[in-house]
């Protein structure tokens, strides 16, 4: 706010509506949708392959440009850390940001006011208005056995409630920021890779591992991992349920550490 005090008039103003342009909800819901769309092609679509094997795979024509060529074009090779993707991630982003802070947080302020009525057309004007013949305390009273939060001050009562419910909408867009800033970071900086090792041998996990952005860092080349059981626990029905991998850190950043990991546990 004190920097937008301090634009020129014309920036402020550009500014302004470069805020509510982005804060637009069809536009936050074409990004998500756009997003989500991508998503999906890049569920599908096999990721971090090399162009001989997209040629193979995709032999056809879009427009007469071969599919292959489209999906390394585009980035579709490496979806969530292509330029299409952290644009639209970053609208997305941009979009929430300008949302909260001109709407919701407004919304909030607002709904903190104390607003005390005390000339008789106001109360008239009120979608439901009506004369009672009790005291302020009784009043009072019974709109806090309510849940209502109840304000008197000379004379006059003010009583409102549901204020928590305007915190939601901040700490839902602030979910989803964060849900991004990961996403992007995963995508940007992130490293995958699989390798099958039999129970009781060693690996090298840096050459295991394969850059999933272009900011990944050093793979931990040193890393030396043993594993040292596997097992697999069923359910009644002789059905599949977790496997479950003992590994043990011999030499690296974590040495000496031994841990039972499964899929979807972090190591």
């Amino acid at each position: 706010l004190e920097m937008e005090a301090q634009m020129p008039p014309h920036l402020r103003q550009a500014w302004k509506r470069t805020l509510n342009r982005l804060s637009s909800l069809p536009l936050a819901l074409a990004e998500m949708g756009a997003i989500a769309g991508l998503s999906a092609v890049g569920t599908v679509l096999e990721q971090g392959e090399t162009a001989a094997f997209y040629a193979e795979k995709y032999p056809s024509q879009v427009l007469g440009i071969p599919t292959s060529e489209l999906i390394i074009f585009l980035g579709f090779d490496h979806m969530f850390s292509c330029p299409l993707f952290l644009l639209l991630s970053g609208l997305l982003a941009a979009s929430l940001a300008a949302c909260t802070s001109t709407r919701q947080l407004p919304m909030l302020q607002a709904a903190q006011r104390w607003r005390y009525l005390r000339k008789r057309p106001a109360y008239n004007s009120l979608p439901y208005a009506r004369q009672v013949a009790k005291d302020l305390t009784t009043v009072a009273t019974t709109l806090e056995n309510n849940g209502y939060k109840v304000v008197v001050e000379d004379n006059t009562l003010y009583g409102f409630k549901g204020l928590f419910s305007r915190f939601a909408p901040i700490g839902v867009h602030f979910s989803l920021l964060l849900i991004i800033a990961g996403a992007t970071v995963g995508g940007l900086c992130g490293a995958k890779g699989d390798v099958m090792i039999p129970e009781g041998q060693a690996f090298l996990l840096g050459p295991a591992l394969t850059r999933a952005g272009p900011l990944a860092g050093k793979l931990l080349p040193q890393t030396v991992v043993n594993v040292n059981n596997f097992r697999i626990d069923y359910s009644d029905e002789g059905k599949i349920e977790q496997f479950y991998s003992d590994l043990s850190v011999l030499e690296g950043v974590l040495d000496n550490q031994e841990r039972e990991v499964a899929p979807g546990v972090i190591f």
